[in-house]
């Protein structure tokens, strides 16, 4: 154990440092603000590339970030080393893409993404396709389900190739393209 006290050759004086414990508290709201400015920012620095989080796990982990910067701030160490020099975008990418792996979740689908097919119509096992639509309805059970277009492109357009696919019948990729019209 590490002695706390200070000795001088002139004195026999002993000083002794005693640390109180301070009571927790949340995160002030000036700190909040901070955090969320800077959350903001760092979201925006992926240029509207998608995150593919849910909402709920995306809002975990916007809280992680903001306990995070109190306690940086908190601890003196929250000064600016790189003032105004963003961060850059494919490493806020690759950190939300292992969050997903981690956690396992499933990217929701949007339209226009390209998805692989491994649903029950066995001719179109592996295939790619693109997401022409998107319809959500209620199961047996009330539950919200979303049911998927899927099509291919034709050179001059989208033909439709599927209809009513759920979620667990196609794996989202990378690849998006833009939706023009449906034949």
């Amino acid at each position: 154990m590490r002695d706390y006290t200070r000795h001088t050759e002139e004195t026999q004086h002993t000083e002794e440092t005693t640390v109180t414990a301070l009571s927790p508290e949340p995160p002030t709201d000036f700190e909040y603000k901070q955090a969320h400015r800077a959350w903001r920012q760092l979201i925006g620095s992926t240029n509207g590339q998608t995150i593919g989080l849910r909402w709920r796990v995306r809002e975990l982990t916007r809280t992680a970030f903001i306990f995070g910067w109190a306690a940086c701030a908190r601890s003196g160490i929250g000064s600016p080393a790189l003032a105004d020099v963003p961060i850059p975008p494919e490493s806020v990418l690759s950190f939300f893409t292992e969050l997903k792996i981690e956690l396992g979740t499933r990217p929701t689908p949007r339209l226009g993404q390209e998805v692989r097919y491994h649903g029950s119509v066995d001719r179109f096992q592996g295939a790619y396709f693109w997401i022409m639509g998107i319809t959500e309805t209620a199961d047996s059970e009330g539950q919200a389900q979303a049911l998927y277009v899927l099509g291919r492109w034709t050179g001059r357009g989208y033909r439709r190739v599927l209809s009513d696919v759920h979620r667990s019948s196609i794996t989202p990729l990378d690849n998006f393209h833009e939706v023009k019209w449906i034949r």
